[in-house]
């Protein structure tokens, strides 16, 4: 535990001015951060290269949904405004990146106040991660919800997010421009 709370005091001091930390949650090895700090996180490398010797850019990208939508079972999610899309691995048109090696996997969703999202993260028709954002009975809050997934992916594997249930009774239940899909390597 010492370990932890050590990285996470490092982690909240080391955040450039005017980034933001929304909301912690401390596991017992790891931390998840919200905000514009969990962005900020994402977004950072080393002058876009890898560390490697390779000297090729990291392949990453991030996108985010680009207004208030429901999906329907089995649905994918469409994040069509791109943010960062190095060696083009995400395709926005049908919602899925092609990985060209081992990488991490995250995704962020906020459901609208008082409806609820069941993203689940499928790896060559395989579901392989998701995570439940359930506001319901919660009158105008907006739940958000994410999951870090770490899986040996190989080149040429295709990942996307499908929606899981059909509860969404017409309602725009993903709130458009804070709900993205990200990936990285590692």
């Amino acid at each position: 535990m010492r370990m932890n709370i050590l990285f996470f005091a490092i982690a909240v001091v080391t955040f450039p001015p005017g980034i933001l930390v929304e909301k912690i949650h401390v596991a017992e090895k790891s931390v998840c951060f919200h905000g514009s700090a969990a962005d900020w996180v994402k977004h950072k490398t080393e002058n876009g290269v890898d560390t490697s010797s390779s000297g090729k850019p990291k392949p990453a990208f991030s996108a985010l949904t680009a207004r208030d939508t429901s999906f329907k079972a089995g649905q994918t999610y469409k994040f069509t405004l791109v943010k960062l899309n190095v060696r083009s691995m995400y395709n926005p048109n049908d919602g899925k990146a092609t990985i060209p090696s081992n990488g991490k996997i995250s995704w962020h969703i906020l459901s609208n106040g008082g409806y609820a999202v069941y993203p689940y993260l499928k790896v060559n028709n395989s579901y392989q991660g998701y995570t439940a954002c359930d506001s319901r009975g919660s009158s105008g809050v907006r739940m958000s919800c994410g999951n870090l997934v770490v899986l040996p992916l190989k080149k040429g594997d295709k990942i996307w997010i499908e929606e899981w249930t059909a509860n969404t009774r017409g309602r725009k239940n993903v709130q458009g421009g804070f709900s993205s899909f990200s990936a990285w390597k590692i």
